[in-house]
């Protein structure tokens, strides 16, 4: 009696094979999430960042004509982050101005550099320079 079974479903090595490429797939899936929850976290800190710089250089802005010297201080909305106001005035040489050998000053600007840190002042995390126009 010769008797031939037909063969129905999947072998247990078939099984295996399947599950090790969907493991696959899954694992790059996964890796390809994590990456993308990494970079959005890191963007919505250079917005909060840039926010915050944005928010400074309006309240300098704000008060007229900046006098030169520096200040620090942290912001109110966003503790644990300092910021440092840097403000000099404009010459030709920092304008990167050839006036052949002559200094020429621009007393209607000023150059403001603000440096925003972390809590302990150890790491700049932004930095922002902007001429400021005397208003008339």
């Amino acid at each position: 009696m010769n008797v031939r079974y037909k063969r129905v479903g999947f072998t247990f090595l078939e099984i295996m094979i399947a599950l090790a490429i969907i493991s696959i797939a899954l694992i790059a899936a996964l890796r390809a999430q994590s990456q993308s929850i990494r970079t959005a976290a890191e963007m919505a800190e250079k917005v909060k960042l840039l926010n915050m710089a944005r928010m400074k250089m309006a309240e300098v802005e704000l008060y007229g004509f900046p006098d030169t010297g520096e200040e620090e201080g942290e912001f109110e909305d966003y503790p644990g982050y300092k910021w440092k106001t840097e403000v000099k005035p404009v010459s030709s040489s920092l304008l990167g101005i050839d006036a052949g050998g002559i200094e020429l000053s621009f007393d209607e600007l000023r150059l403001v550099k603000l440096t925003i840190y972390d809590e302990n002042k150890e790491n700049i995390l932004f930095e922002l320079e902007s001429l400021v126009a005397k208003k008339e």
